[in-house]
């Protein structure tokens, strides 16, 4: 390997043919690294990155709760956690815990709980507004760096329907009446990623080059080719795989109409005139590239923090490709009036299997990426969680919490925690510390805590 070490801020630079800049910034090398891979070469801890990974509706709590706790062999997958198998060492299930807010508003409150640890307030123009910010802004304070404080991208434009309440418009906010919108449009997420803008003349440039059959890749093929010999041969393999996974997104871009089917979402300053689509479907192609471009910012150092949302709260999303019985609208049709209780929903069971099958592509692109002794997926956290536990009894015990990733080595991995009757809110404040939040209180009212899920955290 070459003696001399490569700053961690180097990226590769192209133009398009309006001069429009592109930079593709790297993942982590060796040439980076001390000599362990443990550390950069300067001696800075490895970046961690935290995400929150969203889906709405629920899950049917007898099929998600595993059967045993403790660590690797001593427990197995649940049935709705199956799709998640080939990352199982970096899963931590934790269960037991409950929404002890209550269900006032269900899904509003839910959410509200989940990702802030108080419940939302409601002024008599807009309804469920979030009073504290959510985790993932939480954690981006903590944890600063790359070229966005945080992207927030999802699936499915497929709302309630409650379009005056900002808790059901976005799961990340600064604050109240400060929503971050969602980005749906795998086009205009390209285009930021490796621009650094969300709109205008270069979103349109990037999605021409797509529609050519170009590669913005090529813009950068001399900076490469300067940089491939500076690499030992370890590096040079991973660069040629990671620079082939953003053409192999390309390639899915260019099957994709440039224009979104459902325009993007801006929040304006009244989120009462906001009206989006309530019908819509959470398509495969679509989490895909979505999953695969958000991985390829985290290992970039694009984003250090993220929210991921598969489906809105309470979202009246069809999943039409999960098989030939689910067209149906999921949340009125199928969690609230197909027959059934908390374990034999079979539809529901189907819905529950899609989420989770759509989390596993993002999981596994993670933990596919090599990242000094370990992969980006070691040095992450995933929060995922939904809007309520149990979808048709809109229940708030057994909530769904699961925690991906090894946070750097904060969490062990391949684990089931169970803390019976805990507060929801107690993972919010294990996050935040995780995080090098050092708190000892969060949330609000019956939300609030003064103590972390005990044990959970590597000491």
């Amino acid at each position: 390997m070459p003696t001399k070490r490569l700053s961690r801020r180097t990226v590769l630079r192209g133009a398009l043919a309006t001069g429009a800049a592109v930079t593709v910034p790297l993942p982590v090398l060796d040439i980076m690294l001390n000599g362990n891979g443990t550390a950069f070469a300067q001696g800075a801890p490895l970046t961690r990155r935290y995400i929150d990974w969203f889906f709405g509706n629920g899950v049917l709590p007898p099929l998600w709760v595993p059967t045993a706790t403790g660590l690797g062999s001593a427990w197995t997958l649940s049935p709705q956690l199956m799709p998640l198998s080939n990352v199982k060492n970096w899963l931590t299930v934790v269960s037991g815990l409950a929404n002890k807010i209550g269900n006032a508003d269900t899904h509003i409150t839910g959410t509200a709980a989940a990702l802030t640890g108080a419940d939302s307030t409601r002024p008599p123009a807009v309804k469920g507004v979030a009073q504290l910010p959510t985790i993932d802004q939480v954690v981006a304070g903590f944890n600063p760096g790359g070229t966005f404080r945080s992207l927030e991208v999802g699936c499915s434009p497929a709302t309630s329907g409650g379009e005056d309440n900002e808790v059901l418009l976005s799961i990340s906010h600064r604050g109240p009446h400060a929503v971050n919108p969602v980005e749906f449009d795998p086009h205009t997420f390209y285009t930021r990623i490796f621009t650094g803008v969300a709109t205008g003349g270069n979103t349109g440039q990037m999605a021409n080059l797509l529609q050519q059959k170009k590669s913005m890749l090529d813009t950068l093929i001399a900076d490469a080719t300067e940089l491939k010999g500076k690499l030992g041969a370890a590096d040079q393999a991973r660069l040629a795989a990671y620079l082939d996974g953003i053409r192999q997104i390309e390639a899915q871009l260019m099957t994709m109409p440039t224009t979104p089917t459902t325009p993007t979402v801006t929040i304006p300053a009244d989120p009462v005139s906001v009206k989006k689509d309530a019908a819509g479907i959470a398509p495969k192609n679509v989490n895909q590239v979505m999953a695969q471009m958000l991985a390829v910012a985290l290992a970039s150092d694009i984003t250090r923090n993220a929210s991921f949302m598969f489906t809105f709260p309470a979202a009246h999303v069809f999943y039409r490709d999960a098989g030939s019985d689910m067209n149906a609208e999921f949340h009125n049709t199928i969690c609230h009036g197909d027959a059934g209780d908390n374990k034999s929903q079979t539809r529901v069971n189907t819905g529950v299997l899609w989420a989770m099958s759509g989390l596993a592509v993002f999981l596994e692109a993670l933990a596919g990426m090599k990242e000094g002794a370990g992969t980006v997926l070691d040095n992450s956290l995933v929060y995922v969680t939904s809007c309520t536990s149990w979808g048709k009894a809109h229940s708030t015990d057994e909530w769904p919490v699961l925690l991906a990733g090894k946070a750097g080595g904060a969490l062990k991995g391949d684990q089931h925690f169970r803390e019976a009757n805990g507060n929801l809110t107690e993972v919010l404040l294990t996050i935040a510390n995780i995080f090098g939040g050092n708190l000892t209180t969060y949330g609000l009212g019956a939300g609030q805590v003064t103590k972390e899920l005990a044990g959970l955290r590597v000491t």
